[in-house]
């Protein structure tokens, strides 16, 4: 079965053969109307989450990813949100690559030294618990 990011995504990829296949102007205008008005419908039948995990699994497609992408910082309420928008549409691996404290690029470099990734997991510091990742080195 179809999921509705399948589904979405099919429908898109009409719109954008039509505009590059058009002949002229005219046709390209309407092309980009079509874009507009599918958009703007999509916003109004879902929520605005998933429009957001949507748009993610878009980009992933066009830049030649196998896996979307998240590269904001998150609360919880949104976090949980886009996990379960991924499991209604059969997403089952994604990146994550906020350089909003440089965070991910130093664990890359961790690894590139030859630690491995083991977990995400809890730490106290300074009187409180913080999520953490957890390396090891063989």
């Amino acid at each position: 079965m179809e999921s509705k990011f399948e589904y979405y995504s099919r429908l898109e990829d009409e719109i954008i053969r039509t505009y590059r296949e058009a002949k002229d102007e005219e046709t390209r205008n309407a092309a980009r109307m079509l874009m507009k008005e599918h958009q703007n419908k999509m916003l109004e039948w879902e929520t605005l989450d998933f429009y957001e995990v949507y748009r993610a699994y878009r980009e992933a497609a066009e830049d030649g990813n196998e896996f979307l992408n998240f590269d904001s910082v998150f609360n919880s309420e949104k976090v949980n949100s886009y996990v379960r928008i991924m499991k209604e549409n059969g997403i089952k691996h994604f990146t994550y690559s906020s350089t909003w404290t440089d965070s991910i690029r130093c664990i890359w470099y961790f690894e590139q030294a030859g630690a491995q990734l083991e977990k995400v997991t809890q730490i106290q510091y300074r009187d409180k618990e913080i999520p953490a990742i957890q390396l090891k080195i063989d």
